[in-house]
């Protein structure tokens, strides 16, 4: 896939786990919540809490394509050679920093949990796209 066909995928997935009561619980402060440790891996369930790259990372078109969580479940790209976290994110989605950190920092946005949150980072996303 390239850059764009990603982020609209992961547009998709925000939007259908925003509407999926069972889904995972969406948190802009963190890649996924402290209730993942080494004996609870993160899942596509109402368990995890993420945010858009820790619903990424558990996307299995990404996971093919070797963007996924470390051990530490930081976001890596395994087939760049570069560090985890924001590197792998720029690196796997074709972005600036301040372009990844618009799309995706908590920072960026008013809310940051919650369906509501899920659908506004998916509404930039594609406004995104849409303007390159």
């Amino acid at each position: 896939m390239i850059p764009t066909e990603r982020l609209l995928l992961l547009a998709d997935r925000l939007e259908e786990d925003a509407t999926n009561p069972s889904g995972m619980k969406f948190d802009l402060q963190e890649w996924f919540g402290e209730e993942t440790n080494a004996h609870n891996r993160p899942a596509l369930d109402c368990n995890t809490t993420g945010c858009a790259i820790g619903l990424a990372m558990l996307t299995p078109e990404f996971n093919a394509e070797g963007f996924k969580a470390d051990a530490d479940f930081d976001p890596i790209f395994v087939n760049a050679d570069i560090p985890a976290g924001w590197d792998a994110v720029q690196a796997y989605f074709g972005l600036t920093f301040s372009e990844a950190a618009n799309l995706f920092s908590h920072a960026s946005y008013l809310k940051g949990k919650g369906a509501t949150a899920e659908l506004a980072v998916a509404k930039r996303i594609r406004r995104f796209v849409t303007a390159q």
